[in-house]
């Protein structure tokens, strides 16, 4: 087996190390702009659902007509209602 050093990856590697790195560098850098950008619109949206819709919640369920969404969660509430769920022994 042959020494690593001697490896044609290698042998390119050392003679554009610091372009390797630069790339690296501005890849990760990108890549964290990107993600701070999609978390800050995720958040906008959030906040944008919750304040303008019927209800926003953990799941951010949304109908943006807040008559529809009062009755469909009264409709909710009235089905949960009905339920029987005591056990008899």
């Amino acid at each position: 087996m042959g020494n690593i050093q001697e490896t044609k990856f290698y042998k390119m590697w050392e003679t554009n190390k610091e372009f390797y790195h630069f790339v690296m560098g501005v890849g990760v850098v990108i890549l964290l702009v990107a993600l701070i950008t999609i978390g800050v619109q995720d958040h906008n949206l959030k906040e944008e659902i919750s304040e303008n819709c019927g209800w926003g919640e953990e799941d951010y369920e949304c109908y943006c007509q807040k008559s529809e969404a009062i009755a469909l969660k009264n409709e909710l509430d009235f089905d949960m209602e009905d339920i029987n769920v005591s056990v008899d022994r």
